[in-house]
Formats: C-alpha cells, sequence, structure tokens
C-alpha cells in the first residue's frame, strides 16, 4: 500500500472482504495496539492520529542534555500518525471489525530507533511513512521510471501509475503494485535504507507477526499483512533480532486531527498534498460517479475563487474539467489527475503571469484541495491527565461557557483580585504553551499606572485538545508542563540576559514561584556574563516591570533590587562598545538607549548612579563621531540626561539603514548637535 491513497483503500477493503482473514497485521506503532477499538468506533470520525510519545526519565539512552537543554531536563520524543476516512490502514481496521477479525500494529515504536534519529525535531513526523517514500523516490528504478515517463514529482507518478478510479480488480491491481515495489526495492539505496532504520522495523514487523501467529494458533494463510509496498520484499531470513525498545514514560492515545495537519503545507514528511480532494475521490468512486471528480474539483476551487470577489462561473467549470480531460490525454494517462485539473485551472482561469495574477487562484486552489475538516474521537476514550486538568481548571475559574461559544469571549482581570490572578496565571501558562485557546489582547502598559489590567480575548478551537495532547511530553497538568517547558527555556537562554529575564518575567506572570527561583539564579548569571548593551537594556527593562509590582507578587525584594543594580551598572559599561555594532544592531542598540534612559527619568531620585550612564553615553559618543554617535552626545550632555528632552525625535534619529558608521557625505565637518546643514539630515535637539 500507500498511506493515504484511496484507491489502495478501496482495493484493500474489497481483497479482505473477499478473503476473510482471521488476523490482519497492520503497519502501525505496535506499542498503540489497545487503542484501535477506539479508532474504529462509530463515534470516532477521521481525520484522527494516533499519538504516541516517550520521555526519557532515567537517561537510559544517554541523550539528556544532548536531545534536551540540559542534563537534569529528560530527553522527549514524540510522533504523529495520522489517519483519513481513506487511509488504508483505517480501512482495514474497519473492515476487520465488520469481518470480525483481530487487528495487531506491528511497526517498531519510534522510541526504539531514537538514537538514530538525534538530529530530528522532537515533535517531527513519524519517521515510518516519511522513510518509506524516501525510499522510493530514491530508488533507481524510480528515478529511470519518472525521467523517461515525464513525472516532474513522486505524487503525479503515483497518481498516473495507481489512482484509476475506475479499475475492480483488486488482485490485479496488487500484482502491478508489487511489481513496481520490487523494482524500487532491487534498485534501493542501501545508506537510505540504513539511515532509515528499515531493516530495524521489518525485523520487528517479523517478529510480532510470527509470536502472534504462534499464540493465537493461526496458520499464515489466514493472516493478512498491510504495510508499505517497499516492505513486501522484506528479508524473511534475517536473523538479526529488532532493537528493544528502552524504558522510560510512554503515552499512547488518539486525538483528533485535521486535513490541513494531514497536507505537505503542515510539514507532515509524508503527507497528502491535497485531503479534500482525494477524500472527494473516496466518496465519488464509492457512490459510483468516478467521472465526475474533475467537475466537483474544479466548483469547489471556483466556490473559493468566488470568496475572494472574482466572477467565476459554472461555465468555467466545464471549461476546465473539459480542458483537465485533453490534458490526460495528451500526456499519455488514462484517467485525469490532480496535476492535470490544476494545470487546466490556471489555463482557463489566470489572465496573466500564474506568479503574479494567478497568486489568488493558487491560494483558492490550495484552500480547496486541502480542506478544513477536523475530525472527533469517541469519549470512551476518556482524557489524558492534561486535557482533564485543563477542563478540570475552566470550570473552577468559571469559564466553562467559552466552550459552547463560537465567538470570542472578552476578559478584563484586575490581577489584584484573587479569582483574577488565578485566571492570569492560568491564561499565561496556555499562552506559552502555545495552546490555541486565549490572546492577550492588551495590558495597562509597564509605566502606564494600570500595571495589575490585562484584557483577553477567549475562544474554543478544535486544534486545543490536540495541542495540549502534544505538551503530555512535559506533564500531566497544565501547571507541570508548563513548569518543565519554561525549565528547558531558561536552559536554553543561557547567558542571554534579556532572553533570561523573559523567563523570569513568564515565571511570575504564570505564578509559578519555585521557577522564580531559579530563573532569578539563572539571570544573575546571565548578567554578569552578557557584554551586549541591547540584551542588558531589554533585562533591565523586564526586571524594573516585575519592581513595579513585587511587593504585590511576594517578590524576594532584596534578589530584585540586587538584580536591577548589577544589570544598570553592566548596562552603562557595556553601551561604550555599542557604537560599532553592524547596521542591522543600530536599532537595537538604540531602543535599549531610549528604554534606560525612560527607566532613569521614572525612577526615584538616587536610586540609579545618573553619571554613570551619561558618561557611558558620552564614551560611546566618542566612538565613532557618526551623525547618530552625535545624537547620544546630545543625550548625554543635555542636563540631568533628561530623556524628555530628546526620546520623542529618537526614532527619527535612526533615518534610513546606513551603510556604514561613517559621516555622511552631506555632512560638515564640523557638524554638531546645534549647528546641522540644511542637507545633513541629522536633527537639532
Amino acid at each position: 500500500m500507500r498511506h493515504h491513497s484511496h484507491t489502495v483503500a478501496r482495493h484493500l477493503a474489497s481483497a479482505l472482504r473477499n478473503r476473510k482473514p482471521k488476523i490482519i497485521f497492520i503497519e502501525g506503532p505496535h506499542e498503540a495496539t489497545d487503542l484501535i477499538p477506539f479508532v474504529v468506533d462509530p463515534k470516532t470520525e477521521p481525520p484522527v492520529a494516533i499519538y504516541s510519545s516517550y520521555r526519557d526519565d532515567t537517561n537510559v539512552l544517554g541523550l539528556n542534555g544532548v536531545a534536551s537543554p540540559a542534563a537534569d531536563i529528560p530527553a522527549r520524543f514524540a510522533a504523529w500518525y495520522p489517519l483519513t476516512a481513506y487511509s488504508p490502514e483505517y480501512v482495514a481496521m474497519k473492515v476487520a471489525a465488520a469481518i470480525g477479525a483481530e487487528v495487531v500494529f506491528i511497526d517498531l515504536p519510534h522510541y526504539a530507533l531514537v538514537g538514530r534519529r538525534t538530529d530530528r525535531a522532537k515533535d517531527g513526523p513519524p519517521p515510518a511513512a516519511e522513510a518509506d517514500d524516501t525510499l522510493i523516490t530514491r530508488s533507481g528504478f524510480y528515478q529511470q521510471l519518472a525521467a523517461a515517463a515525464g513525472f516532474k514529482t513522486w505524487d503525479e507518478a503515483w497518481d498516473t501509475l495507481f489512482e484509476n478510479p475506475h479499475g475492480t480488480d483488486h488482485e490485479a491491481f496488487r500484482r502491478e503494485l508489487a511489481t513496481f515495489c520490487c523494482g524500487v526495492r532491487t534498485t534501493s539505496d542501501l545508506a537510505t535504507e540504513a539511515a532509515t532504520g528499515n531493516a530495524e522495523r521489518e525485523r520487528h514487523f517479523l517478529k510480532v507477526i510470527r509470536e502472534t501467529l504462534t499464540a493465537r494458533k493461526v496458520k499464515p494463510e489466514q493472516a493478512a499483512v498491510v504495510c508499505g509496498g517497499f516492505h513486501l520484499f522484506l528479508d524473511r531470513a534475517d536473523p538479526e533480532p529488532p532493537p528493544e525498545p528502552p524504558e522510560g514514560t510512554v503515552y499512547t492515545t488518539v486525538v483528533p486531527y485535521s486535513f490541513f495537519r494531514v497536507s505537505e503545507m503542515a510539514g507532515y514528511g509524508a503527507g497528502n498534498r491535497a485531503p479534500q480532494f482525494y477524500q472527494t475521490c473516496f466518496d465519488l468512486v464509492a457512490a459510483g460517479r468516478p467521472d465526475d471528480i474533475a467537475m466537483e474539483h474544479a466548483i469547489a476551487v471556483l466556490r473559493q475563487v468566488r470568496k475572494g470577489g472574482d466572477p467565476l462561473s459554472t461555465a468555467d467549470a466545464i471549461a476546465i474539467t473539459h480542458h483537465a480531460g485533453m490534458l490526460a490525454r495528451l500526456r499519455g494517462r488514462h484517467h485525469t489527475t490532480l496535476d492535470d485539473i490544476d494545470d487546466a485551472l490556471v489555463t482557463c482561469c489566470c489572465k496573466g503571469a500564474p506568479d503574479d495574477e494567478g497568486a489568488k487562484l493558487r491560494a483558492a486552489m490550495d484552500a480547496a484541495g486541502i480542506g478544513t475538516k477536523i475530525g472527533k474521537v469517541t469519549a470512551k476514550l476518556g482524557r489524558l491527565p492534561i486535557v482533564a486538568d485543563f477542563h478540570a481548571l475552566l470550570a473552577d475559574l468559571n469559564l466553562g461557557e467559552v466552550l459552547g461559544k463560537e465567538k470570542k469571549l472578552a476578559v478584563r482581570l484586575d490581577k489584584r483580585d484573587p479569582v483574577a490572578a488565578r485566571r492570569s496565571a492560568f491564561f499565561h501558562r496556555l499562552v506559552f504553551l502555545e495552546i490555541p485557546f486565549t490572546a492577550l489582547a492588551g495590558t495597562g502598559g509597564d509605566f502606564s499606572g494600570t500595571l495589575f489590567r490585562e484584557d483577553w480575548q477567549l475562544k474554543w478551537d478544535p486544534k486545543t485538545e490536540p495541542a495540549l495532547i502534544e505538551q503530555n511530553l512535559y506533564g500531566d497538568t497544565v501547571e507541570s508542563a508548563a513548569v518543565n517547558r519554561l525549565r528547558e527555556a531558561i536552559a536554553m537562554a543561557g547567558a542571554n540576559a534579556g532572553a533570561t529575564c523573559d523567563r523570569l518575567v513568564r515565571a511570575v506572570d504564570m505564578d509559578l514561584p519555585d521557577l522564580v527561583q531559579v530563573a532569578e539564579a539563572a539571570v544573575g548569571r546571565a548578567v554578569d556574563t552578557d557584554p551586549a548593551f541591547p540584551s542588558l537594556a531589554e533585562a533591565l527593562r523586564h526586571l524594573a516591570v516585575l519592581d513595579r509590582y513585587a511587593a504585590f507578587r511576594g517578590s524576594r525584594r532584596a534578589v530584585l533590587e540586587d538584580l536591577l543594580t548589577r544589570c544598570y551598572d553592566r548596562a552603562c559599561f557595556a553601551l561604550p562598545g555599542s557604537a560599532a555594532v553592524p547596521e542591522e544592531e543600530q536599532k537595537g542598540v538604540v531602543d535599549g538607549l531610549v528604554s534606560v534612559a525612560d527607566i532613569l527619568q521614572r525612577a526615584e531620585t538616587g536610586r540609579y548612579d545618573r553619571v554613570l550612564f551619561a558618561e557611558a553615553t558620552r564614551r560611546a559618543s566618542r566612538q565613532r563621531r557618526s551623525c547618530v554617535a552625535r545624537s547620544w552626545g546630545s543625550c548625554a550632555r543635555s542636563e540631568n540626561c533628561r530623556p524628555s528632552r530628546w526620546q520623542p525625535r529618537w526614532p527619527g534619529w535612526l533615518g534610513p539603514p546606513r551603510t556604514s558608521w561613517s559621516r555622511p557625505a552631506t555632512c560638515s565637518t564640523a557638524c554638531s548637535p546645534s549647528r546641522v546643514r540644511p542637507s545633513c539630515s541629522a536633527p537639532t535637539p
């Protein structure tokens, strides 16, 4: 089979109904076999995905600190196995339920190969499906076939060779597909096979199949195996055992998925380029209307185009369908493919250059091809602890009404109120965990006098629970997940004072007192070692905000005072070296200078050594004699370094990007803040 092939699914269903095997082995995550009843439950509606996560609690892989930010942070890995209504694996499970056959997943758990895949993103696509397509496209047989036939992509080749909606002989289809896969296997790249862990996976296939047949006392001819076509010719005499999955914490569940996440546009390596289009193909063939595929898809695209205001009609859909059919015949195909329909759409509807005038049409084609469908999972499965905790918190904080609303709910909080403070911490945790449920619409600002006010927008999103499940790697509750994610973020910030202070602010906003102390220590180390003025200025700004409500938050005032003093001193000492930064860093330096000066102006008398800042600014102005540098000098020479005299003008002082810090040719050698020639872009303070 090929993953997400509607034609394979159709022929597979026919073959299984004819053969009626007692056991069906499917290329799926072996650790999730017990979830099959929930996948095929009538209340489950694809697209869904089997989610599997692994946490190396005891560092058995030796990757803590390598695949995680620090040695005391466990390495975490996750994989998703998407299923659409026309995925062969899903169809096989549904047929098995109908004929009373047992289903067993046979693929090696993804974390058993994690040592080979440390270069992967921790939450990347499932390796199995991606590896299957990679092995095919890199084979000599496929590459020569594609060159001879003129196939531009693997999707075009597959659709041309195998996605024939008119075929009905499943045995003939199986032979053709097996012949193709034999040619691919015999000419595949051995290095690619080794890199993808193909041999280890196939050893696990064989082990599970043999052990299950023996345990159930079932003959091989009474069983069926549903797997990628490449594995049909695995080495059955391979004496090597598969690798043992490492010990650790493993979670598996079934979650709602979306067509967008299944699609290639979402970054899924073995994705489906047009999930909704292939769903339409599957449905129309099942309804006995295979000849209507091109017309139905053309209508769907034009419907999207009309939403943008372009007046395209049914007559255009007829022309597109006719043109697509002619393109298919011209290209030697027995049926119209998505490539033919797409080319016909551009030819018939684009009145100019496809890359320019056709941009809106391309967007409509993507929207119609991918679709917006989101699946559902039966309530019988229950919820993972973090999802249950999320819903419990909604009820506890009187936010349950959001679940029944389709529109956004506006919430204004005054964090001096205990309930509002708890809500605020909950919302900040969700934002930090990137859960699509709430967004901060506005705050009172750092020094506006309404520091405790927050405005939030809440709206239920079908992606909320899948996003929560992804965070299951980090903890069983929203709070514990936020703690572990923030601990990672603090470690990743390293010696960047600004980034580390941002983590401290987040710890305070999320009301995580244990992490506040960890972040305070990290800020102290970063402030003492970070040589960059923009970063130190950002850190000072964050610390000044925390200082404003330190008493309310119960922060350790002495620690905060010490950090403020050290950060201010370090920023002043780092300022002179900022005059020579590259052009692309100039804005960051100026923003930092404005920020520090603003803090000085609003601070109580004697809180900071203003002379230190003024002297640092003068030293910076002497580094390079440019208009920007002289602007710094004018600030340093102003009375008490009062920002009110120059801050409103500061953004304009940068002007257009300059190629260097040298004086512009139009600027007089005697250019000064008080005497500027008309042709000079420097302002007069």
